[in-house]
């Protein structure tokens, strides 16, 4: 977009800061990950990014890596709809397939991802467990930076979820237009 997304005015502060809130709402702390002096506007810690120039999967990483519980929460900074029941909704389902899995004997899940219809799953809102951090570092040490496909291998929960409107994020000026002017109409 040509531009810092966590930086963009909305409804009187920044974008980053809005979602940031809506995170800590549910989970009563929220961390940035990023350029500590660009982003302490966010009023939120900040994680340096360790690999600033390959995306989302680097600010995964550092996520993780800097964590100190074994589950992450990870909202891109761009979802100016995302809303608390959104998230508790899709922590609640995670709860649920750990519970599951610890019952079972099953595999417990590594990550679990909201999937909209007629979308494919949202890796930038979602839930990682450290337990994926080794397989992230290895597509980070082969260049490959897709989110997606460094999760191959790994065990995804797929969460469908009925709205997408949450989820939906400006990759240009025109979508981020497109966005203020639903959110404000």
């Amino acid at each position: 977009m040509g531009t810092d997304k966590a930086l963009l005015p909305f409804r009187g502060a920044p974008l980053g800061k809005h979602v940031a809130s809506v995170v800590e709402s549910v989970c009563g702390a929220a961390t940035v990950v990023g350029d500590p002096a660009r982003h302490a506007a966010l009023g939120r810690p900040v994680i340096p990014d360790l690999h600033p120039s390959i995306g989302p999967l680097g600010g995964i990483e550092a996520a993780l890596a800097a964590s100190p519980t074994p589950w992450v929460l990870v909202a891109a900074c761009d979802m100016p709809a995302l809303t608390p029941e959104f998230l508790t909704s899709l922590i609640g389902e995670a709860a649920k397939l750990e519970n599951l899995a610890r019952q079972t004997g099953d595999a417990h899940p590594d990550a679990v991802l909201p999937i909209p219809p007629g979308s494919p799953a949202n890796p930038l809102c979602a839930l990682y467990h450290q337990r994926i951090l080794p397989r992230i570092r290895e597509a980070i040490a082969s260049g490959d930076y897709k989110v997606t496909r460094a999760l191959t291998g790994t065990k995804l929960c797929l969460i469908p979820v009925d709205d997408a409107s949450p989820l939906r994020n400006a990759n240009t000026p025109a979508e981020w237009q497109a966005i203020l002017k639903e959110l404000e109409g």
